[in-house]
């Protein structure tokens, strides 16, 4: 059994799930009386040989084959504060995905988990692009849209209370996502967003409207602005990225749409953006 996830904060949730024995245990009652079948109960409570996190930002940037590799280490460079390490975990990336496709070509089981977040959305079409012409024992695992945590990251509780939706995929369903990831790399737009459950290609100015929507009269620090932006973005089903919003934030105040009115104090470490004072114009 190998698991398959799309961010390295997914991955760490997911590890503490599949290593403690105790989680497995209770999967195992509540999915007795949970779900109509004895097989998705026996593959949600199988042993996991791997775990496997392929982290890579499908929904920022350009994703068209011609230049997907260059494409996809830009992104990555956004993450990491060297060229070279950022060109090492596309590498690594691109490896397990091929490990993946040989595991199901030899009849491995995949347990792919994921959610409504644009990069989760991203990774399981771009992986079930991989997987369309084998044979693959997929179980499909979704995080509940309806739930206020979105992502498998951000999960509160125990987790037999978020595995409700999981199934078997059938190949109809994998074919169909494999399409819909040939679509948006035909369109190869600079962001992918989820509206009403349905993954759109965008410009990347798409959120700016809303980021000033969420900008107040008063001066306002920018740490602040990028966390109400995230916050509200949840509820209307969308993950945006930190660094994506504080880049558009600037491209902002470059254009004009909003303005500088002093800057701020931080109070934290963990206020590592510009500390400036945000206003409208």
């Amino acid at each position: 059994m190998i698991d398959v996830c799309f961010s390295q904060t997914d991955a760490a949730v997911l590890g503490v799930i599949l290593n403690t024995k105790e989680n497995l245990g209770e999967i195992a009652t509540a999915t007795a009386n949970m779900f109509p079948t004895p097989e998705i109960q026996e593959v949600l409570t199988a042993s996991s040989n791997e775990q496997v996190e392929i982290s890579l930002w499908l929904n920022l940037g350009e994703i068209a084959a011609e230049q997907f590799a260059k494409k996809r280490i830009e992104v990555l460079c956004t993450f990491y504060d060297r060229k070279s390490k950022a060109r090492r975990r596309y590498v690594a990336y691109t490896k397990a995905v091929q490990n993946i496709v040989a595991a199901a070509e030899n009849h491995v089981p995949l347990r792919i988990w994921y959610s409504c977040a644009e990069y989760a959305m991203c990774g399981l079409y771009y992986i079930c692009s991989q997987l369309k012409n084998t044979d693959a024992d997929i179980t499909l695992i979704p995080f509940p849209v309806e739930n206020k945590c979105k992502t498998w990251a951000m999960c509160l509780g125990e987790p037999m209370d978020y595995l409700y939706l999981a199934h078997k995929a059938t190949k109809e369903e994998i074919a169909l996502y494999a399409r819909e990831w040939e679509q948006l790399c035909r369109e190869n737009s600079l962001l992918r967003v989820n509206e009403n459950g349905v993954l759109k290609s965008a410009g990347e100015d798409y959120f700016d409207a809303f980021i000033l929507e969420n900008l107040t009269d008063a001066p306002m620090q920018m740490a602040c602005l990028i966390g109400r932006v995230l916050g509200k973005s949840l509820d209307r089903n969308q993950f945006i990225l930190d660094g994506f919003v504080c880049d558009r934030i600037l491209d902002l105040i470059a254009r004009g749409k909003m303005k500088i009115a002093g800057e701020y104090e931080p109070k934290s470490r963990m206020d590592h953006y510009p500390h400036l004072l945000l206003q409208k114009v």
